[in-house]
């Protein structure tokens, strides 16, 4: 089953100002309203279940619900928090189950403690490490700014790509692959 977005991320890893920097707007605050658009745009494309990265870039809290008693898989890396709850056939929460979380090249795999007859909802949060957001942030403002110059769904007269190729270059080593 998919995961359910519970609690957004807060914030943004790119501020305007770096945007407007970025975008040589610096001078031109009617462009401000555009810019945060695209900055949000640029984020959806890139962040959680839905993104491209495959990956949570801030910390958010997922809902995964699963008819087996386990071992289960989650949906997204880079887990920070968990929480195993048994459900009844209605969906009802009626107990916490203690679990053992093993990590993997596939991903994260949550296993109750005690199986317990009926299906599991694990929630969980999940955020990118510190250390790559710098990356995300670059390719970010790179989105942004070609996104900015080039406003139009094709420019006549080149061949584009999905993304810049730059972009690509950037995410390529840190996108998570699902299996």
């Amino acid at each position: 089953m998919r995961p359910v977005l519970v609690t957004p991320p807060q914030g943004s890893i790119v501020t305007l100002e770096e945007l407007r920097l970025q975008c040589r707007a610096d001078e031109v605050q009617e462009e401000d309203a555009l810019l945060l658009s695209l900055r949000d745009a640029a984020m959806a494309h890139l962040d959680g279940w839905y993104g491209i990265l495959g990956r949570c870039i801030l910390s958010q809290t997922w809902q995964q619900d699963f008819a087996t008693v386990g071992p289960v898989r989650l949906a997204l890396p880079d887990i920070t928090d968990l929480e195993v709850v048994r459900v009844d056939a209605e969906g009802a929460e009626i107990e916490v189950l203690g679990s053992v979380i093993r990590h993997d090249a596939l991903g994260t795999t949550v296993s109750p403690r005690v199986l317990a007859p009926g299906p599991l909802r694990v929630r969980f949060t999940a955020e990118m490490p510190r250390e790559l957001r710098p990356v995300v942030a670059q390719a970010v403002k790179m989105l942004v700014g070609h996104w900015y110059a080039n406003r139009e769904a094709v420019v006549t007269g080149t061949i584009a790509t999905a993304l810049p190729f730059a972009v690509n270059a950037l995410l390529g080593p840190i996108r998570a692959v699902r299996v």
